[in-house]
């Protein structure tokens, strides 16, 4: 999958039950149906992308803005399809829209067990800043905090 094939586009409600299955082999407490309405009942406020490989929802990532920041809130990509240039992409296309909304920096939390999401956010020029004690109530794991400004070469397609 080189990209030339996957679409990003707003997401919708008709988006959520792939979206669920998404979640359900993604991560150990998968986001519910009424998560994801809830998130796109605060269009003001968020931004809430999918991409296609053709007409099949293959991926999503969903943020928040507020403060001239955009909170990474989930991205996950189905795993038949991760390794291609699905989550490079949902997350330039964020930082895009982030920035065209006035933000300047953006966050995220991530599992300090998750070493392939912290190898892919280190790519794209995040950095840990700190740490929440227990931040996951299934298993009482730290949470990293990363960050990294917004405006950057990589967020204008010259990555």
């Amino acid at each position: 999958m080189n990209g030339a094939d996957l679409t990003i586009r707003g997401m919708t409600a008709a988006d959520i039950p792939p979206l669920l299955k998404i979640e359900r082999v993604s991560f150990p407490v998968p986001w519910s149906a009424g998560m994801f309405i809830m998130q796109l009942g605060l269009a003001d406020e968020t931004e809430n992308l999918v991409i296609l490989s053709g007409d099949r929802v293959i991926g999503y990532i969903s943020s928040w803005y507020g403060y001239e920041e955009m909170h990474i809130l989930s991205i996950a990509v189905a795993p038949d399809d991760r390794g291609g240039r699905a989550a490079e992409m949902l997350l330039a296309e964020a930082m895009k829209r982030s920035r065209e909304k006035g933000c300047l920096k953006a966050v995220l939390e991530v599992r300090m067990s998750n070493s392939r999401a912290i190898r892919f956010y280190e790519k794209h020029h995040f950095k840990e800043v700190g740490r929440r004690k227990g931040y996951y109530s299934d298993s009482g794991e730290d949470a990293l905090i990363f960050y990294r400004e917004i405006g950057q070469e990589e967020d204008r397609g010259k990555d």
